[in-house]
């Protein structure tokens, strides 16, 4: 086993445990809303942030991403990665004020027309702001990504950002009695500011900010990059969050809420893929520089099998428990047990297809990924406008379905034309059946679990995680998997 995938599994393993801490913290996040605050103030949150995410990814310029591609062709060389640093966190950091300026300007137009109520005015002028601050994030998370620093990544993303938001949550709802979208819209300000401190002092720490420096001919190369990825970045943001902000245009607010909490539970299969995809960029980077494309290919194939396996072990539980789980968060979010379930089989096709984009990416094709981003946005914008009237929040779910479906596909087959890889074997076929053979002893024994959900929950899980990981490791997992296995366990055991 080579041992770029040796790095990759370790990285990966450390941030699947810090995605998991997220998550739950996030959890407990969306319960405490939920429960205290409810839908509506919830969905308006959401729905405003959805509408603002556009124009944060339009200040980026895609700038993050030539980061990742370029800082380990320069490993050895400070200059010039100082010179890359400067200009993606400066050039967004105007692009930022600018619109910003323009949104104020424009407000009352904006939330009369785009956002289809004017009493959305002075939450959506208060939020204004947060694309600067979170430009500014998003291009420190990067730069630190391509110099292969993942701890500081899993501290911020992972613990720093989700605990102090739960934290400061409850110390306006309960402490202070802020029983309103206040309590959201505060602590999101509060903790993101923390966030960008922390990150500039451990750059310059690592040499890689401190006072500005302008090169002509690495601006030119990283906007050649970048640019493509711009607007690849501008469309895959659009068809992200184009269900949630067209609910909120056709619906109201709490069915909003409603359908960000399903699609959080959904996007509890994606764990070991976001984990993959924080650690593999400045990998496959490497490995395409040195023309070790074979490495590369073997990396990509393994790598997709086991998010494939992890992808599948959830969706499960999912299939299995997703009235209980909704119910969780609040009875009134039960109606959205079926949009659980409807993304959640998009996200296989997501899992299946493994870091296609990436690849398509970091070996110098961007504008691939542009063409697939355009191509699902048209199809996810005209499926909401269809759907979403018609069937509501199921409508959104379906929309979203064929988007992530037809762009993995996509990604796929541009993946195929011009690397030739792809990761499909026999093995899948085994994937598939373990957790359909699980899931359906599970729903058998149901039957007989007429007690509370959040025992049945536990059980359930418990009862799916032995059956199908008891298939997968006798008949899927070999001998060398199972050696890489114990040293990445007791690597993690002698660190902790």
């Amino acid at each position: 086993m080579n041992s770029s995938i040796k790095h990759v599994g370790q990285k990966s393993f450390l941030v699947t445990i810090g995605n998991v801490i997220s998550r739950i913290i996030n959890f407990i996040f969306a319960i405490i809303v939920g429960r205290l605050l409810g839908a509506a103030t919830y969905g308006e949150y959401i729905y405003l942030l959805s509408f603002l995410s556009f124009f944060l990814s339009l200040s980026k310029l895609g700038l993050g991403s030539g980061a990742v591609h370029f800082l380990p062709l320069y490993k050895e060389d400070p200059q010039e990665r100082h010179r890359i640093s400067s200009l993606v966190l400066m050039i967004p950091v105007l692009t930022s004020l600018l619109i910003i300026a323009l949104l104020v300007i424009f407000s009352s137009s904006i939330s009369e027309h785009l956002l289809n109520d004017p009493a959305y005015r002075t939450n959506f002028l208060m939020l204004a702001p947060s694309i600067l601050i979170l430009g500014l994030q998003g291009g420190m998370l990067s730069l630190i990504r391509g110099s292969k620093r993942i701890k500081e990544q899993i501290y911020v993303k992972n613990l720093i950002v989700p605990s102090s938001k739960l934290i400061l949550l409850v110390v306006f709802v309960m402490v202070f009695r802020v029983q309103n979208i206040y309590s959201l819209i505060i602590p999101f300000y509060l903790y993101t500011i923390c966030v960008v401190i922390f990150l500039a002092w451990r750059l310059k720490t690592y040499g890689l900010i401190g006072r500005f420096s302008f090169s002509g001919p690495m601006a030119k190369r990283l906007l050649q990059f970048s640019m493509p990825l711009l607007f690849s970045g501008l469309v895959g943001i659009i068809s992200g969050n184009i269900d949630q902000f067209m609910i909120g245009y056709y619906l109201d607010s709490s069915q909003v809420g409603i359908y960000r909490v399903a699609r959080q539970f959904a996007g509890l299969t994606t764990i070991a893929y976001a984990s993959l995809l924080t650690t593999i960029g400045p990998v496959i980077a490497e490995l395409y520089h040195k023309d070790k494309i074979g490495e590369l290919k073997e990396l990509y194939i393994l790598s997709t099998k086991w998010v494939s396996v992890f992808n599948l072990l959830l969706f499960g539980m999912l299939l299995l428990l997703a009235p209980d789980l909704m119910r969780v968060v609040g009875p009134e979010f039960v109606s959205g047990s079926a949009v659980l379930v409807i993304v959640g089989l998009g996200l296989i096709v997501n899992a299946m297809t493994g870091t296609a984009d990436s690849i398509n990416i970091m070996t110098g094709h961007p504008r691939y990924s542009l063409y697939t981003k355009l191509v699902v946005m048209g199809s996810n914008i005209i499926l909401n406008g269809l759907l979403i009237p018609r069937f509501g929040i199921m409508g959104a779910a379906v929309a979203t379905m064929v988007a992530i479906v037809l762009s993995n596909t996509m990604n796929l087959m541009f993946l195929y034309h011009h690397m030739r890889f792809q990761p499909f074997n026999r093995q899948y076929l085994y994937i598939l059946a373990s957790m359909g053979s699980s899931a359906l002893i599970v729903h058998l024994l149901m039957g007989f679990m007429d007690f509370h959900y959040l025992y049945r929950i536990l059980l359930v899980s418990i009862l799916y995680a032995l059956l199908y990981g008891f298939q997968i490791f006798r008949y899927l997992v070999n001998q060398e998997e199972k050696n890489m296995m114990r040293s990445l366990w007791k690597a993690i055991s002698k660190k902790a």
